[in-house]
Protein backbone atom coordinates (compact mmCIF):
# COMPACT_ATOMS: atom_id res chain seq x y z
CA UNK A 1 0.00 0.00 0.00
CA UNK A 2 1.35 3.43 -0.95
CA UNK A 3 2.42 5.36 2.15
CA UNK A 4 0.84 8.67 1.15
CA UNK A 5 -2.49 7.05 0.41
CA UNK A 6 -2.33 5.09 3.65
CA UNK A 7 -1.86 8.19 5.75
CA UNK A 8 -4.65 10.10 4.01
CA UNK A 9 -7.01 7.31 5.00
CA UNK A 10 -5.99 7.55 8.63
CA UNK A 11 -8.74 9.96 9.58
CA UNK A 12 -11.29 7.20 8.95
CA UNK A 13 -9.45 4.58 10.98
CA UNK A 14 -9.99 3.41 14.53
CA UNK A 15 -7.18 3.27 17.10
CA UNK A 16 -6.82 -0.45 16.40
CA UNK A 17 -6.49 0.20 12.67
CA UNK A 18 -4.04 3.08 13.16
CA UNK A 19 -1.81 0.88 15.31
CA UNK A 20 -1.79 -1.74 12.59
CA UNK A 21 -1.15 0.75 9.81
CA UNK A 22 1.80 2.38 11.54
CA UNK A 23 3.29 -1.04 12.31
CA UNK A 24 2.86 -2.12 8.70
CA UNK A 25 4.57 1.03 7.41
CA UNK A 26 7.41 0.63 9.90
CA UNK A 27 7.91 -2.98 8.81
CA UNK A 28 8.10 -1.87 5.17
CA UNK A 29 10.83 0.59 6.14
CA UNK A 30 12.69 -2.04 8.16
CA UNK A 31 12.58 -4.36 5.15
CA UNK A 32 13.96 -1.63 2.89
CA UNK A 33 16.80 -0.82 5.28
CA UNK A 34 17.69 -4.34 6.42
CA UNK A 35 16.45 -6.74 3.71
CA UNK A 36 14.53 -8.48 6.49
CA UNK A 37 10.80 -9.11 6.50
CA UNK A 38 8.67 -9.32 9.64
CA UNK A 39 5.10 -10.55 9.77
CA UNK A 40 3.13 -10.77 13.04
CA UNK A 41 0.82 -13.78 13.03
CA UNK A 42 -2.22 -14.27 15.24
CA UNK A 43 -4.61 -17.10 14.51
CA UNK A 44 -7.08 -17.84 17.28
CA UNK A 45 -6.74 -21.47 18.41
CA UNK A 46 -10.43 -21.60 19.35
CA UNK A 47 -12.39 -19.97 16.52
CA UNK A 48 -9.51 -19.87 13.97
CA UNK A 49 -10.05 -16.16 13.33
CA UNK A 50 -6.95 -14.48 11.86
CA UNK A 51 -6.07 -11.23 13.59
CA UNK A 52 -4.71 -8.20 11.74
CA UNK A 53 -1.57 -6.43 12.96
CA UNK A 54 -3.71 -3.80 14.67
CA UNK A 55 -5.81 -6.43 16.41
CA UNK A 56 -2.72 -8.19 17.73
CA UNK A 57 -1.26 -4.96 19.12
CA UNK A 58 -4.57 -3.78 20.54
CA UNK A 59 -5.14 -7.14 22.21
CA UNK A 60 -1.92 -7.08 24.23
CA UNK A 61 -2.38 -6.26 27.92
CA UNK A 62 0.95 -4.37 28.07
CA UNK A 63 1.81 -6.61 31.01
CA UNK A 64 5.44 -7.84 31.21
CA UNK A 65 4.19 -11.18 32.48
CA UNK A 66 1.37 -11.74 30.00
CA UNK A 67 2.52 -12.95 26.58
CA UNK A 68 -0.95 -13.23 25.09
CA UNK A 69 -3.16 -11.14 22.86
CA UNK A 70 -6.94 -11.38 22.72
CA UNK A 71 -9.14 -12.61 19.91
CA UNK A 72 -11.69 -9.85 19.15
CA UNK A 73 -14.16 -12.43 17.89
CA UNK A 74 -14.39 -15.01 20.70
CA UNK A 75 -12.32 -13.40 23.45
CA UNK A 76 -9.85 -16.24 24.00
CA UNK A 77 -6.27 -15.22 24.75
CA UNK A 78 -3.28 -16.84 23.06
CA UNK A 79 0.39 -16.17 22.29
CA UNK A 80 0.96 -14.64 18.82
CA UNK A 81 3.96 -15.44 16.65
CA UNK A 82 6.35 -13.40 14.57
CA UNK A 83 7.51 -14.65 11.17
CA UNK A 84 11.03 -13.49 10.34
CA UNK A 85 12.20 -13.85 6.74
CA UNK A 86 15.49 -13.22 5.01
CA UNK A 87 16.39 -14.09 1.40
CA UNK A 88 17.83 -17.36 2.72
CA UNK A 89 15.57 -18.47 5.56
CA UNK A 90 12.30 -18.20 7.47
CA UNK A 91 11.85 -18.49 11.24
CA UNK A 92 8.81 -18.48 13.53
CA UNK A 93 9.37 -17.03 17.00
CA UNK A 94 7.27 -15.66 19.89
CA UNK A 95 6.03 -12.09 19.40
CA UNK A 96 6.36 -9.91 22.48
CA UNK A 97 4.44 -6.69 23.13
CA UNK A 98 6.35 -3.40 23.61
CA UNK A 99 6.12 -3.61 27.41
CA UNK A 100 7.60 -7.11 27.44
CA UNK A 101 10.46 -6.04 25.17
CA UNK A 102 11.39 -3.11 27.40
CA UNK A 103 11.10 -5.17 30.57
CA UNK A 104 13.51 -7.74 29.19
CA UNK A 105 15.97 -5.22 27.73
CA UNK A 106 16.16 -3.57 31.14
CA UNK A 107 17.63 -6.85 32.45
CA UNK A 108 14.95 -7.49 35.02
CA UNK A 109 15.93 -10.82 36.62
CA UNK A 110 12.40 -12.17 36.20
CA UNK A 111 13.01 -12.43 32.48
CA UNK A 112 16.72 -12.72 31.80
CA UNK A 113 19.28 -14.64 33.81
CA UNK A 114 22.66 -13.78 32.38
CA UNK A 115 26.05 -12.91 33.79
CA UNK A 116 26.57 -10.38 31.00
CA UNK A 117 24.31 -7.31 30.73
CA UNK A 118 22.19 -7.71 27.63
CA UNK A 119 23.04 -4.18 26.47
CA UNK A 120 26.69 -5.21 26.10
CA UNK A 121 25.91 -8.00 23.64
CA UNK A 122 26.58 -7.17 19.97
CA UNK A 123 23.59 -7.57 17.61
CA UNK A 124 24.69 -10.96 16.26
CA UNK A 125 25.10 -12.41 19.75
CA UNK A 126 21.89 -10.87 21.11
CA UNK A 127 20.00 -12.22 18.12
CA UNK A 128 21.48 -15.67 18.72
CA UNK A 129 20.86 -15.84 22.49
CA UNK A 130 17.52 -14.02 22.67
CA UNK A 131 15.87 -14.19 19.22
CA UNK A 132 12.35 -13.29 20.41
CA UNK A 133 13.60 -10.23 22.29
CA UNK A 134 15.78 -9.13 19.37
CA UNK A 135 13.16 -9.47 16.65
CA UNK A 136 10.29 -8.07 18.73
CA UNK A 137 12.47 -5.06 19.58
CA UNK A 138 13.16 -4.41 15.90
CA UNK A 139 9.47 -4.79 15.07
CA UNK A 140 8.26 -2.30 17.69
CA UNK A 141 11.14 0.19 17.78
CA UNK A 142 12.97 -0.11 14.46
CA UNK A 143 16.39 -0.80 15.99
CA UNK A 144 18.03 -2.08 19.15
CA UNK A 145 19.51 1.37 19.76
CA UNK A 146 16.04 2.91 19.90
CA UNK A 147 14.66 0.11 22.07
CA UNK A 148 17.45 0.34 24.64
CA UNK A 149 17.05 4.13 24.74
CA UNK A 150 13.47 3.61 25.95
CA UNK A 151 14.82 2.05 29.15
CA UNK A 152 17.62 4.59 29.56
CA UNK A 153 20.43 2.40 28.24
CA UNK A 154 22.94 3.31 25.54
CA UNK A 155 23.49 0.61 22.93
CA UNK A 156 26.93 1.17 21.46
CA UNK A 157 26.57 -1.08 18.43
CA UNK A 158 25.31 -0.15 14.96
CA UNK A 159 23.14 -2.71 13.17
CA UNK A 160 22.51 -1.03 9.84
CA UNK A 161 25.11 -1.61 7.14
CA UNK A 162 26.76 1.83 6.69
CA UNK A 163 27.55 0.98 3.07
CA UNK A 164 23.91 0.80 2.10
CA UNK A 165 22.25 3.89 0.65
CA UNK A 166 19.82 4.36 3.53
CA UNK A 167 18.99 7.96 2.59
CA UNK A 168 17.31 6.94 -0.65
CA UNK A 169 15.43 4.15 1.10
CA UNK A 170 13.77 6.42 3.66
CA UNK A 171 12.54 9.09 1.25
CA UNK A 172 9.10 7.46 0.69
CA UNK A 173 8.55 7.49 4.46
CA UNK A 174 9.24 11.21 4.94
CA UNK A 175 6.06 12.95 6.06
CA UNK A 176 4.16 9.67 6.11
CA UNK A 177 5.60 8.54 9.44
CA UNK A 178 6.85 10.46 12.49
CA UNK A 179 10.42 11.71 12.04
CA UNK A 180 11.35 9.96 15.28
CA UNK A 181 10.18 6.57 13.96
CA UNK A 182 12.18 6.97 10.74
CA UNK A 183 15.25 8.06 12.71
CA UNK A 184 14.96 5.03 14.99
CA UNK A 185 14.79 2.64 12.04
CA UNK A 186 17.72 4.30 10.27
CA UNK A 187 19.74 4.61 13.50
CA UNK A 188 20.43 8.30 12.95
CA UNK A 189 19.58 11.54 14.73
CA UNK A 190 16.05 12.85 14.29
CA UNK A 191 17.63 16.16 13.28
CA UNK A 192 19.03 14.49 10.16
CA UNK A 193 15.60 13.15 9.19
CA UNK A 194 13.96 16.49 9.89
CA UNK A 195 16.51 18.30 7.71
CA UNK A 196 16.05 15.83 4.85
CA UNK A 197 12.28 16.29 4.99
CA UNK A 198 12.50 20.07 5.06
CA UNK A 199 14.97 20.16 2.16
CA UNK A 200 12.33 18.36 0.10
CA UNK A 201 9.58 20.66 1.39
CA UNK A 202 7.63 17.77 2.82
CA UNK A 203 5.22 18.55 5.66
CA UNK A 204 5.77 16.70 8.89
CA UNK A 205 3.60 13.73 9.78
CA UNK A 206 0.43 14.64 11.61
CA UNK A 207 -1.53 12.01 13.46
CA UNK A 208 -5.32 12.38 13.12
CA UNK A 209 -7.81 11.39 15.72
Amino acid sequence: MHMGMSMRLEQRLSLKQRLGLLLTLRLHLIDALRDEKYEPMGRCPKCEFTLTNGMILHGFNQDPGDYTTGCPKCGVRFAPKLIYRTPASQTEIPFYCPMQVLAQLSNRPTFIETHQPIATLPPVELKKQYPAIYHSAITHYGSLKAAFAKVGLVYAFVERDPKKDWKEKIIPALGNMPDTVIADCAEVSVCIIRRMRRERRIDRYRAIG
